[in-house]
């Protein structure tokens, strides 16, 4: 196992019109799962998910794409139900998670992930709501020293009351990340006078003498692991070469800034 996502599965229902919804199994960080695991990446998934016949598609969808579900938890309370719309182009959601499974993810001990284990991905609306917020971040605090963690708060603001609340717990999390993922609305809403490159750059420390972190860039992107053989043609992954060197890049819609600077853009 190299990559390990933690935090919420739930599902999303897609408005269709009229009342009508099309469910999907979803999540921040189980759709990075599943979608690192189809581009060949050895991947688990680390959450607490409901017996319930909603957290049984999840489980079947996670297993069904190849995604390792060991450090996933069964629980008998209910699953957290998205209701999604689209609105100016944009998606805006509604939730129904109020003791959901995935809410309520508190191992004890924390897990100790594999050896293996080189990036840890974490975020979302899954550190919104206690237990799973304090078991997300025990996790990937006992983790950061040794693996490349990426933290995507893909913000809901449908399920954040207190805004300068979730500010104030914002720089924890960024302190554990070696790699942040955002967008241009995540970064509207938590410095909604700044522009958005501008608040990306103010995340980054600073770097060596004479240097400097590497600046965000507009355009830019992240190469996806090399896969291991999985058939498909898929190129061969390099094993024992340890985490990947920290990158850096932000751009419109969705991006990435380095907490320690080196970046990666693809040709």
């Amino acid at each position: 196992m190299d990559i390990v996502c933690i935090g919420e599965a739930l599902i999303d229902f897609k408005d269709r019109g009229r009342l009508a919804f099309q469910g999907y199994v979803g999540g921040s960080p189980l759709n990075a799962a599943v979608s690192a695991s189809r581009l060949g990446g050895d991947v688990g998934f680390a959450s607490r998910v409901s017996t319930d016949r909603f957290g049984t598609a999840i489980v079947e969808h996670l297993r069904d794409n190849g995604v390792d579900t060991t450090l996933v938890e069964r629980s008998d309370d209910p699953s957290t139900l998205a209701f999604v719309s689209e609105r100016g182009g944009e998606n805006h959601f509604s939730f129904l998670g109020s003791g959901a499974a995935d809410t309520r993810y508190d191992p004890r001990p924390r897990p100790r992930l594999p050896d293996t284990v080189r990036f840890v991905q974490f975020g979302s609306i899954s550190l919104l709501q206690e237990p799973t917020a304090s078991s997300v971040s025990d996790t990937v605090a006992f983790h950061s020293g040794r693996a490349t963690t990426v933290f995507d708060p893909n913000i809901r603001p449908a399920l954040i009351p207190d805004r300068e609340a979730y500010l104030e717990r914002l720089g924890g999390w960024l302190a554990l990340a070696t790699l942040v993922k955002t967008s241009d609305r995540d970064l509207r809403w938590l410095a909604p006078e700044t522009d958005p490159l501008t608040t990306a750059r103010d995340w980054l420390p600073p770097g060596p003498p004479g240097g400097g972190g590497a600046p965000p860039e507009k355009g830019g992107g992240l190469a996806p692991p090399r896969a291991r053989p999985r058939g498909g043609g898929r190129h061969p992954r390099r094993r024992g070469s340890g985490p990947a060197p920290p990158r850096s890049a932000a751009h419109r819609g969705g991006g990435a800034c380095s907490r320690g600077g080196g970046h990666h853009r693809r040709g």
